[in-house]
């Protein structure tokens, strides 16, 4: 199956100075099983970084970026 232009199969790596979010991570733990999540907030915010790190601690979760 070809996947779509700009597809990445890697999360982006995170920055040496990076801030864990407990309370957000425990939060997208207790969504996991809904299978779809949609995390909205404005530029900026960390999205990305706490969605890579999330997806990094999941050994089972598969990722496409």
């Amino acid at each position: 199956m070809p996947f779509a232009p700009g597809t990445k199969f890697r999360t982006p790596p995170l920055p040496s100075r990076f801030v864990e979010r407990t309370e957000l991570l425990a939060k997208l733990d207790a969504m996991d099983s809904a299978g779809v999540t949609l995390v909205c907030a404005p530029p900026g915010y960390g999205k990305t970084l706490l969605l890579s790190d999330w997806a990094g601690r999941r050994s089972v979760v598969k990722t496409c970026w």
